[in-house]
């Protein structure tokens, strides 16, 4: 007979992250220490330590590509075709980019439009407004 496990349903505490992975070294490692002090109590927890470390490693190579950018050029010539190109330096900070927005979701560190306060709260003004008098 398989042995039964009950699985709590509701929300339940995630003890927070103390220390972070011993691979992160330069500047993955400062990236962690910096989003521990950014990041929201509820988001900084054990349950969120593989984002957190995704994220520190893509901002490294970021950094890395942009870089090795300022001393190559960002686009190269095919040496089949001769035809322009991206460098492989700016291919790896487009797509560093795309997973440093969507981790950057994931951990609250990139406001999805809701959490930007209005700026103008009057309503815009109606084009028969002069019309009436």
């Amino acid at each position: 007979m398989p042995k039964r496990i009950d699985i709590p349903r509701g929300k339940q505490p995630c003890r927070p992250l103390s220390k972070g992975p011993r691979h992160l070294k330069g500047e993955a490692r400062k990236k962690w220490n910096e989003l521990l002090d950014v990041l929201a109590p509820e988001v900084c927890t054990i349950r969120q330590f593989d984002v957190i470390t995704q994220y520190c490693e893509a901002w490294a190579t970021y950094r890395q590509a942009v870089e090795a950018l300022e001393h190559e050029p960002m686009v190269v010539l095919n040496a089949k075709t001769g035809a322009q190109q991206p460098s492989a330096w700016a291919k790896i900070r487009i797509e560093t980019t795309k997973t440093l927005f969507s981790l950057g979701l994931k951990l609250g560190l990139i406001p999805n439009g809701r959490d930007i306060p209005a700026t103008d709260t009057t309503p815009p003004a109606s084009k028969f407004g002069e019309l009436i008098r």
